[in-house]
């Protein structure tokens, strides 16, 4: 609210940046945090190393990065089928499950990343879906009149996120 909350945003992507500096630039201290917490040094390890995500355990991991590489192997052969222009699809797993605190610009200090992930608390991960084409086949929609919802009209900087609900 207020002063502030114009701030962040208006610059979002700037806190953002910021906290991710601080985070690269200060992994010794946010480890510390994070065992303070009660995370387990193998887990924080494969998250700062990007090897897996901080809230799961690897086991769980594993099965899942087996079970998602396959689903995609399978989407990727039916859209280039129907859907050529589209390119393959990647998946980003993405949120304060992975690297241990929120990019939320409102949540937590302005540039520290002190909000943290806590399994018991209200935290999650985010997947992203994305095709290399994808930009261009929803510009090829709009154009031919089909009205595609993205999120730009909650903030102008995330026009490359379509609503899911528009595209049905």
């Amino acid at each position: 609210d207020g002063e502030e909350g114009k701030y962040r945003t208006a610059n979002a992507k700037e806190i953002q940046n910021k906290r991710w500096k601080w985070y690269k630039e200060n992994t010794r201290l946010f480890t510390a945090i994070l065992k303070h917490n009660g995370f387990d040094d193998e887990d924080i390890k494969c998250s700062i190393e990007h090897t897996k995500p901080l809230g799961m355990k690897q086991d769980f991991y594993d099965k899942f990065i087996k079970l998602l590489t396959a689903s995609v192997q399978k989407a990727n052969t039916r859209l280039q089928q129907k859907y050529p222009e589209l390119g393959a699809i990647r998946i980003v797993l993405q949120g304060s499950y992975t690297v241990g605190y929120s990019s939320n610009p409102f949540k937590g200090d302005r540039y520290i990343p002190n909000y943290l992930f806590m399994p018991d608390k209200k935290s999650d991960y985010d997947f992203r879906c994305y095709a290399k084409g994808l930009d261009g086949y929803v510009e090829k929609l709009r154009k031919d009149g089909k009205e595609i919802k993205d999120r730009s009209e909650f903030d102008p900087t995330q026009g490359h996120l379509i609503r899911p609900e528009s595209v049905g």
